[in-house]
């Protein structure tokens, strides 16, 4: 991350200073309290604006690359070939042969071209189909390619036939091995930072992730990444932790959560084995405001009216930082691509 961070352990201090506690008498309870407060108003300090430092413009595939390597089945599994820059779904299982050869033609005793529709006559038991014939069987409203020739070989015999899966053009919010996505700004045909003649495309957001309405084989999402997690307990030497796992790690550093990107053994700590984790970084210009924020939570505890006072001067604080954040970097990005 592009942005200078702060410990966690200031943060803490900071707001128990404020609500005048010592840090020495802060139990367990109350010190997993202030996490899921700091949790909670860490994300909504992230959603408040698109940060430079939390934004992304990266090329997302709809699907997943081909990888020769891989085992395909007709499983609905839908995958992207570069050399024709076109999505295919296997029509039966399949190792190490590519959707279309090198003139681009597709391999149709393996492979259909994903469609988000598809078209073809009723079946009739006694047509003589070959590979590649589509077909649609009323029995259980499903269109089917034929992949093997085949006569009176029922659609569900997948000995013949394969079923077609119609194909959602969207690019989901977790892709393996990439940056989970948070909230989108803007989808791109092209590359906005490499040439004036990207345009803005139509899209919109469901459960599934950012639904593209143009046919492109790719887009380029101008995106916020998803606000850090604040979720581990104390370290404990004597756990031996597994990847995805958080912590909260003080011991002759300053005290800061952080994730296990590789799996330790027990004693194996940020510290002594930094390869193995990474911490999570809280943005400096964040500090203020979080820090009056855990004050303003520990107060509604018993003391409501000062509680939203206090939750309103950290709103204050945060709002002072979006307000020098004016956004020219993005409002420029936008007008150059609209109309250059």
């Amino acid at each position: 991350m592009n942005v200078q961070p702060t410990d966690y352990a200031e943060i803490l201090r900071g707001a128990l200073a404020l609500a005048g506690i010592p840090v020495a008498r802060l139990d367990t309870t109350d010190w997993g309290r202030f996490r899921e407060w700091a949790d909670k108003h860490l994300t909504v300090a992230v959603q408040a604006n698109f940060w430079p430092f939390y934004m992304r413009i990266e090329r997302r595939l709809f699907r997943a690359a081909y990888a020769s390597g891989t085992a395909y089945s007709n499983d609905g599994t839908i995958i992207f070939f570069y050399q024709t820059k076109k999505y295919y779904l296997a029509l039966k299982a399949t190792t190490g042969n590519p959707p279309a050869d090198s003139e681009g033609d597709t391999d149709l005793t393996r492979w259909a071209e994903a469609g988000t529709s598809y078209s073809g006559d009723d079946y009739d038991a006694s047509t003589a189909y070959i590979a590649g014939d589509i077909i649609y069987y009323p029995t259980n409203d499903t269109y089917y390619q034929c992949h093997t020739a085949s006569t009176g070989n029922l659609p569900t015999d997948t000995s013949y036939w394969g079923a077609l899966t119609a194909f959602d053009r969207y690019v989901a919010w977790e892709q393996t091995g990439l940056t989970g996505i948070g909230d989108v700004a803007e989808v791109y045909d092209k590359d906005p930072y490499k040439g004036y003649d990207a345009r803005p495309l139509e899209y919109w957001e469901s459960v599934n992730g950012v639904q593209i309405v143009k046919d492109v084989p790719w887009v380029y999402l101008w995106y916020r990444i998803q606000a850090p997690v604040l979720k581990g307990d104390h370290y404990n030497a004597t756990t031996a932790y597994a990847v995805g796992d958080q912590i909260y790690f003080e011991t002759g550093v300053p005290g800061n959560f952080y994730d296990c990107i590789t799996a330790t053994a027990a004693g194996e700590d940020p510290v002594t084995n930094p390869e193995k984790w990474t911490q999570v970084e809280i943005p400096l210009i964040f500090k203020r405001y979080l820090q009056q924020a855990l004050y303003g939570e520990y107060l509604a505890d018993g003391q409501n009216e000062k509680a939203v006072l206090e939750l309103q001067k950290a709103g204050s604080l945060l709002d002072r930082e979006t307000g020098q954040l004016t956004g020219v970097n993005q409002q420029r990005l936008k007008t150059e691509v609209a109309t250059r």
